[in-house]
């Protein structure tokens, strides 16, 4: 379990399709995921690697990059 931002920032540069903004801290990618399963209750049953990157696209797309 990653211990502080600059490991969730390692760990996020292996995940294709979102791009987190420079100063998101680990706290607002928790609160982000937790919106999107919120919001997204009939997916809840998929795997949870596949809810992060679906939750982290939609919260934060790579427009332009």
């Amino acid at each position: 379990m990653p211990k502080n931002d600059s490991q969730v920032d390692f760990a996020i540069e292996r995940v294709i399709g979102f791009c987190k903004p420079q100063h998101a801290t680990l706290e607002q990618m928790t609160d982000t995921f937790c919106k999107f399963l919120k919001d997204s209750p009939a997916q809840r049953d998929g795997l949870p690697a596949i809810l992060f990157n679906d939750g982290m696209k939609k919260a934060w797309p790579c427009l332009g990059r």
